[in-house]
């Protein structure tokens, strides 16, 4: 559901972090042992004197790498939560069939935001947008027909950068309720934030921190220059927040879809192995096979989950009738702790 924005955004970040350690290496190539003023160097005796010539100074090379890295990582980030909260928005008319039943934070900003950019249709950022369309939107919407829509324009927050309570007012307009209280404890950010970071700074901080760099970067004001050390450590930071944001998003939708049958509870895990991908869950009745796919939801976690392999009293099994209370061994293609609930999502209505 929220795994392929996830992917693109990890995509994206790979790219940045290949673009800052190559270039990184290419100056110490063209650099390496020499003054850092440019230029000089006998181009035909020497292969790389060309490019050295070609080169700006190496301080000014990494002025350029960083702002560009720090713009491209930025974008990378608001690309990827406005992303995600598009396919948010998309499942809420098959979780609340009315918009009515919308959540009243849901129903105030789209009223809000439609009304924000209405007169903004055609032009700039909202000229894929029409007045009609807009007004037909809203007024679908308030008079409670089927098959409404949610546009993102209608949420997002152009005018300020995504930093921690900027994030936290976003998210709250789409009925996402202190998200920061489950992002900082979501594994992978303690993780980071303990291992990587000694635990001296908070993720909000951490974001924070990111942000002021881009914004530097934009406005060419970057005397406290990120060298490729740091811009790599940002970029790890970067792809953690956005897979806790996605798990964030996650855990919200199986829940929402878990209310009106989109989704089931199926399982709940009553015991993790050494091997921290198999364990034993408690089942309820249901059929199951290796290969289907589930979501485990814990309290700062939720992801889906492939069944590897399958055991009923230590013998291998490739599909399984269980009964409520079925105790099933389950190997899984990621971590799942105990006390995690395992939901199947349903494909129809």
């Amino acid at each position: 559901m929220f795994s392929s924005s996830i992917a693109v955004c990890r995509d994206s970040l790979s790219v940045i972090r290949k673009c800052v350690a190559l270039y990184d290496h290419a100056r110490d190539l063209i650099y390496g042992g020499l003054e850092t003023g440019g230029g000089e160097g006998d181009a035909q005796a020497d292969p790389i004197g060309r490019l050295r010539e070609l080169a700006p100074s190496a301080p000014s090379w990494r002025v350029y790498d960083s702002a560009s890295a720090l713009t491209q990582l930025y974008a990378a980030y608001e690309r990827f939560v406005y992303d995600t909260a598009t396919t948010w928005l998309g499942l809420m008319p098959r979780v609340y069939r009315l918009y009515s039943d919308l959540p009243e934070s849901v129903r105030k900003q789209h009223r809000v935001g439609a009304s924000r950019i209405l007169p903004k249709a055609g032009t700039g950022r909202y000229q894929h947008l029409s007045s009609d369309g807009i007004v037909r939107e809203l007024y679908g919407g308030v008079a409670n027909h089927h098959g409404y829509c949610l546009m993102i324009e209608a949420f997002q927050v152009h005018d300020r950068n995504l930093r921690g309570d900027a994030l936290n007012d976003f998210l709250g307009g789409l009925s996402i309720a202190e998200p920061w209280a489950w992002i900082s404890q979501q594994r992978r950010v303690v993780e980071y934030m303990t291992e990587t970071r000694g635990g001296q700074e908070t993720a909000e901080a951490e974001l924070r921190s990111f942000i002021q760099y881009r914004n530097d970067a934009a406005h060419g004001t970057l005397e406290n220059l990120p060298g490729p050390m740091v811009l790599l450590g940002i970029i790890d930071f970067v792809e953690v927040l956005a897979e806790a944001i996605g798990e964030l998003f996650y855990s919200h939708a199986v829940e929402a879809m878990a209310k009106c049958g989109l989704a089931c509870q199926v399982g709940e895990v009553a015991e993790r192995f050494t091997r921290a991908d198999a364990v034993v869950a408690r089942m309820s009745q249901i059929t199951i096979s290796t290969g289907d796919t589930l979501v485990a939801s814990a309290e700062h976690y939720c992801i889906p989950v492939k069944i590897r392999s399958m055991q009923v009293d230590d013998k291998d099994r490739r599909r399984v009738r269980c009964g409520a209370g079925t105790e099933l061994g389950l190997r899984f293609d990621a971590q799942v702790g105990k006390g995690a609930k395992l939901y199947r999502i349903s494909r129809s209505r």
